[in-house]
């Protein structure tokens, strides 16, 4: 098996994003689905989902 590509990481990253951008209607699920987005980005691009999740979350705690 072939070695991932940083691009092929970034496109994981980015569907996985995709996937939960139209949740969101409460400020609660907000910060739910954006520390789980997250937690998947920080994983594939950095090897980081904690730091992932916390930023995530709080993007989705500061979104209006």
């Amino acid at each position: 098996m072939g070695r991932t590509t940083p691009l092929a990481k970034l496109g994981a990253a980015l569907a996985a994003l995709l996937l939960v951008a139209g949740c969101g209607e409460s400020k609660s699920t907000r910060v739910l689905t954006g520390a789980a987005g997250g937690a998947v980005a920080g994983q594939v691009i950095a090897d980081e989902p904690v730091a992932g999740a916390v930023i995530g979350g709080a993007a989705g705690a500061l979104r209006p």
